[in-house]
């Protein structure tokens, strides 16, 4: 049975003399944004619409996310939550994510999302774009949350 070390323990504990561990690493301070946005009664969200929520400080490296769509009756909606960068506008949670069309939405960063364990070398607005029109969702809240570092 081998032993392995992960490359930060390698730094810290194996190597001589040791390496520093960059802060945002290890023992780097989580912070948290939150924001919700009311879809208004009587109204319906178009294609294309945006929804900014909040911008990344600059250094800022994302660690997970979280987008809540609790349901009322027979709304519909897609909508992907990324970034402005040409290509990243699904780096959080894309279409498949976020299709509350068949039923409220609890959703978790996947490993696998463009955002994850992503770093951002300038301040960065994070949004969720609509892609698809919003039916009988007057009054429901779309919410956002996000955790990252930043040392």
């Amino acid at each position: 049975m081998a032993v392995l070390n992960g490359s930060n323990y390698d730094k810290a504990y194996v190597s001589v003399p040791e390496s520093k561990i960059e802060v945002i690493e290890h023992s780097g301070k989580v912070r948290r944004m939150y924001d919700s946005y009311t879809i208004p009664s009587a109204s319906e969200l178009a294609a294309s619409d945006t929804i900014r929520f909040f911008k990344l400080p600059k250094d800022a490296k994302i660690i997970d996310a979280r987008l809540v769509i609790p349901v009322d009756g027979s709304a519909s909606g897609i909508l992907k939550v990324g970034w402005d960068d040409g290509v990243s506008d699904d780096g959080l949670f894309g279409v498949a994510e976020a299709d509350f069309g068949a039923g409220a939405i609890d959703a978790k960063l996947l490993a696998t999302a463009a955002g994850f364990n992503k770093s951002f070398t300038e301040e960065t607005e994070i949004f969720a774009t609509v892609t698809e029109l919003t039916l009988d969702s007057g009054g429901n809240k779309i919410e956002l949350e996000l955790l990252y570092v930043v040392e």
